[in-house]
């Protein structure tokens, strides 16, 4: 049986269709006042945020304070930064250093979505090692007069990172051998622990009792805030605003572990205050 063509003038609001622009989430005129504000106020957020680092020791108080007495108007004027030869040629060779980094960096080849005149971009995945390069050239420029000091801080930084990560590399072991692998050398320490589901079945898990799990219940926090306190350390101690992150994530960390805590005593019953007596610690070694 023949097919029925479509009419011309179905052919034609097809072909409207698919020319006319795509709908929109928001009107108009609240993404062009988005746009416009999003570019507008950035700058000056940015360089409030400069000048209470670099200017006024990170005191939010003393930002404040210039900003009172001159006015917010004046007092943005007083301390925006003007252009200067130096500052062109600071982001001229940054510019071109990555362009270099670009051109020389190795990286995967991968081709963008066909343009409608027909042409492919192709490009380099070579960002991650740009970024790295880039990293530790600017760390060896600012921090060489003290190298040491902040290599120490550095490596401090990425050991804690490492046994983060190790820290879950373990348990996922653990748990993918079904405590059938070795922990730190030797057969792991475990506790069979058995809980009963929504729907009244009965099932077990293993608790892992050694290696960093035996160090406390939650001792994979503890690298987690070392290595947020390392990154921040370098702006030293006069005032607090570096270290809201790392007070922040201090905060919700310890939060975790109680309430994993109490779930756990709850889904475990019985086998978590046997856990509890083998490892006594929550987060800290010692401690807490």
């Amino acid at each position: 049986m023949a097919k029925a063509k479509p009419s011309p003038s179905a052919a034609a609001k097809s072909a409207a269709a698919a020319s006319a622009p795509p709908a929109t989430v928001h009107s108009a005129l609240v993404t062009y006042s988005s746009m416009l504000a999003l570019l507008s106020l950035c700058p000056p957020f940015v360089i409030l945020l400069w000048y209470t680092m670099v200017h006024a020791d990170g005191s939010v108080v003393k930002t404040y304070e210039h900003l009172r007495e001159h006015g917010v108007v004046e007092g943005l004027k007083a301390i925006w930064p003007m252009p200067t030869v130096v500052a062109w040629k600071i982001i001229f060779g940054f510019g071109l250093f990555e362009a270099v980094l670009q051109l020389l960096l190795a990286g995967k080849r991968f081709e963008g979505p066909i343009s409608p005149s027909g042409n492919v971009p192709v490009y380099k995945a070579n960002g991650l090692q740009a970024y790295a390069v880039t990293l530790i050239t600017y760390l060896g420029l600012w921090w060489l007069p003290e190298l040491q000091l902040a290599l120490s801080i550095l490596l401090a930084g990425i050991l804690c990172i490492y046994i983060n990560y190790d820290c879950d590399r373990q348990r996922q072991e653990f748990r993918r051998t079904n405590g059938k692998c070795s922990v730190w050398g030797k057969a792991p320490s475990k506790i069979v622990a058995s809980y009963q589901t929504t729907k009244g079945e009965t099932k077990t898990s293993l608790l892992l009792t050694s290696g960093w799990w035996g160090l406390s219940r939650h001792f994979h926090y503890v690298p987690e805030i070392l290595s947020a306190f390392f990154w921040t350390v370098p702006a030293l101690f006069s005032h607090f605003l570096p270290y809201f992150y790392v007070i922040f994530l201090t905060i919700l960390l310890f939060d975790r572990a109680k309430r994993d805590d109490d779930r756990c005593s709850s889904k475990y019953g019985k086998y978590w205050k046997m856990y509890c007596n083998k490892v006594p610690y929550r987060v800290i070694p010692g401690i807490y």
